[in-house]
């Protein structure tokens, strides 16, 4: 949604209120009903323990943002993306996709990793994690 009115997305941080729903956006900057320019980023507070899924992958620790955009055109795509390890493969996504769709992942970076992008069972491209 930050990209379609080409803002782009800043550092999100947590902080945790039990009184408060879980994954709620407690504050932003700037602020809503703010003018926004062109290009400037966008920056979140959730509301979320720092040891919660969020807060790992913003740290960095043990996930990687995969970040997946389809081509412009008229028609839709599936895209299928897969990751593969020693012993292990699993599809994270497998949906058709509209043009200038964009989509995001998590994969693990733990281990060595391979992500695999397909577009209508053709392979696309494999990028590697380790």
């Amino acid at each position: 949604m930050l990209e379609k009115m080409n803002l782009s997305l800043g550092e999100i941080t947590s902080v945790y209120d039990p009184d408060i729903p879980r994954n709620t956006i407690i504050t932003q900057e700037p602020l809503s009903g703010h003018r926004v320019a062109e290009g400037e980023p966008v920056r979140f507070i959730v509301n979320q323990r720092e040891s919660e899924e969020l807060g790992r992958f913003y740290s960095g620790s043990n996930e990687t943002l995969f970040r997946y955009r389809t081509q412009s055109g008229f028609l839709n795509r599936r895209i299928r993306v897969q990751i593969k390890t020693i012993g292990f493969s699993n599809d994270l996504f497998d949906d058709f996709m509209k043009p200038n769709q964009e989509i995001w992942l998590l994969v693990p970076k733990n281990a060595k990793v391979d992500t695999l992008v397909y577009k209508n069972e053709e392979l696309l491209e494999v990028r590697s994690e380790e």
